[in-house]
């Protein structure tokens, strides 16, 4: 489904990427949705969950490549679910940067569900 000012929407029935899928942590790691989003995009919409054994800890969805950070999904209760929803800048590649607490963040999931061309 598309949008003015160039928003498309996706339907996700599944994650598209889970923990497993994220690389180490306590480090930034680009994560290439190339496969998923089209060519030209500049930002992508991602809903996700996340659960942490603390609270006040969580993930960094960032741009690959740029300082600072996009979306924060931090938990704030221990051991309880936390949905979360937001748009990240993808640079030309449609790669974006994830980062995770590295020992409390017991479960991280998220679908890309648009994209802005």
């Amino acid at each position: 489904m598309s949008y003015k000012k160039g928003f498309t929407a996706r339907i996700a029935t599944t994650y598209d990427k889970n923990i497993g899928d994220l690389g180490a942590a306590n480090q930034f790691n680009d994560i290439d949705l190339s496969s998923i989003v089209p060519a030209g995009a500049k930002a992508i919409l991602i809903r996700g969950d996340m659960t942490s054994s603390t609270a006040r800890e969580g993930a960094i969805f960032k741009q690959a490549n740029q300082n600072g950070y996009a979306l924060l999904a931090q938990c704030v209760v221990a051991s309880q679910k936390l949905d979360f929803q937001g748009f990240v800048p993808c640079n030309s590649g449609r790669v974006i940067s994830v980062y995770r607490d590295p020992t409390t963040v017991t479960g991280l999931s998220f679908a890309v569900i648009g994209w802005i061309i």
